[in-house]
């Protein structure tokens, strides 16, 4: 009984530790232009490489049913490795398997909704993911959020432009 309750302790520590470095970041943005039009922009999974403005290249394959893409991040900042794990007609998903930043377990969406009328669209990037122990949370939660509102920017500028 008491090695079962040791083992509970444990698991519920570990547990807790888990919890502990568990992060969601949530952006959206307004754009003028029609839902169509933005996901246009947004809508092909390499195309990050032009409005994500952090990442200066982006190489796409498929391996055993998967497709992966391999983000360059500028300036020599590393390679971004991540899996494609769901695509609908205005969204899709993904996980980061490997990262130059500390984090671990990273699952993230992009999608388009429509906006106050026909002629706006809200854009939505929500990700979640852990940050590895030992490293300074609000800092890798501050690099994230930046990714995805400098993201998001870059979809706005090119639809409002293109509109």
């Amino acid at each position: 009984m008491r090695k079962k309750m040791v083992a509970l302790s444990a698991c519920m520590l570990l547990a807790g530790v888990a919890t502990a470095n568990a992060v969601e970041v949530k952006e959206q943005i307004v754009v003028s232009a029609s839902p169509d039009v933005v996901w246009k922009v947004a809508n092909e999974y390499c195309s990050i490489k032009t409005w994500g403005r952090v990442f200066s290249n982006c190489t796409q394959n498929m391996k055993d049913g998967v497709v992966w893409r391999f983000l360059t991040v500028k300036d020599g900042g590393g390679i971004v490795k991540e899996k494609l794990t769901d695509v609908s007609d205005t969204s899709y998903s993904y996980s980061i398997m490997e990262a130059p930043l500390p984090i671990e377990h990273h699952t993230g969406k992009i999608w388009v909704e429509p906006g106050s009328d026909a002629s706006h669209t809200v854009v939505k990037w929500h990700v979640s993911f852990d940050v590895k122990a030992g490293n300074d949370k609000a800092k890798t939660t501050q690099a994230i959020n930046d990714i995805l509102v400098a993201g998001l920017g870059g979809i706005k500028e090119i639809a409002e432009k293109t509109h």
